[in-house]
């Protein structure tokens, strides 16, 4: 299981098992509590889906698990795909305007590495050679990813 697998895992866990939010950190899991420090922050979740469309359709619809409790979720993307994204919120029955999921957009450096400009989705390439080419592009996402998380 790769790190952010574990990393969603964990979290699912937590949100739903009252025991495992007892032994995680307690700031994390004060919503609807009085304050409890004065770095007291809600939860916020951030997902950030494999820029193909069979990974962000689950990713939307766990975000939507997430926004239903009344959880921030905000899913991070490339311009390209936020379309795709904010389409399978907008499906959703479940969402209301207090629970919203927010979409934050970072560059996908296509040119930079060898590929087509847009080229930000695995089923945008243009051959299956451009494969190793479109991994090596994601990889540049780290540092964007981690400035986000950081904020």
């Amino acid at each position: 299981m790769t790190i952010s697998k574990l990393f969603i895992f964990v979290l699912l866990l937590a949100a739903q098992n009252t025991t495992c939010k007892q032994n995680l950190n307690p700031l994390l899991f004060t919503q609807g509590r009085e304050k409890m420090s004065s770095d007291h922050r809600p939860l916020h979740i951030f997902f950030f889906p494999f820029l193909a469309h069979g990974h962000i359709i689950p990713t939307v619809d766990m975000a939507k698990l997430f926004a239903a409790k009344g959880i921030k979720a905000t899913i991070i993307t490339t311009p390209i795909n936020a379309p795709l994204i904010s389409k399978a919120i907008g499906n959703s029955k479940t969402l209301t305007h207090n629970n919203e999921i927010h979409i934050q957009t970072i560059k996908f450096p296509s040119v930079e590495v060898g590929l087509p400009k847009g080229c930000e989705n695995i089923n945008s390439l243009p051959s299956l050679e451009s494969f190793p080419i479109f991994f090596r592009a994601t990889r540049e996402l780290q540092e964007p990813l981690e400035q986000i998380l950081h904020d």
